[in-house]
């Protein structure tokens, strides 16, 4: 492609770290559901923290073999240092009506859970509560949810009972 002298793109060159709620996933066939993690370099020439990899050296050695390399300095691997370790606390539960309430959260009442795009929420966090009918037979109950897109952490009135999961195909 160089010999011919046709653009080339590079992605991801580099590499980042996403800190939101949006790092996306891919389906590797029915059922096989892969959340990508926040860091997003996908073996990019140059790395998180911007410093060249081997694959940055390979790059710009094929290139000036068919073009003259501009007099511009490689960029040198950034300082690093150790951290100690951190340990957090929990300081509070977003189960925490008050808490609920000062973030500003939107009551929904509707018949069956509604999906995010449904309630424009297109990422974060949705609360959904029910209310149990009294005088159920079965104990435990049997909580089962098709289609979940991602996670949910399913608690009984504030005590946590299990994990829903896309990527680990668990729904009940």
């Amino acid at each position: 492609m160089l010999a011919a002298k046709v653009n080339v793109n590079i992605y991801m060159f580099y590499g980042g770290t996403n800190f939101g709620f949006t790092a996306g996933a891919n389906e590797a066939g029915p059922g096989r559901f892969v959340p990508d993690i926040t860091s997003y370099d996908y073996d990019a020439p140059l790395d998180e923290s911007g410093d060249p990899t081997p694959k940055y050296f390979a790059i710009r050695k094929v290139i000036s073999e068919f073009f003259p390399m501009p007099n511009v300095p490689i960029p040198r691997p950034a300082r690093k240092m150790s951290l100690p370790s951190v340990v957090l606390k929990p300081v509070d539960s977003l189960l925490n009506k008050m808490l609920l309430s000062a973030i500003g959260s939107l009551a929904i009442n509707a018949r069956d859970p509604l999906t995010f795009e449904a309630m424009n929420q297109y990422s974060g966090l949705v609360l959904y509560e029910a209310v149990l009918p009294s005088g159920l037979k079965t104990d435990p109950i049997k909580l089962t949810v098709e289609n979940i897109h991602d996670k949910g952490y399913v608690y009984v009135d504030t005590t946590y009972v299990g994990t829903l999961s896309r990527q680990n195909a668990i729904n009940t």
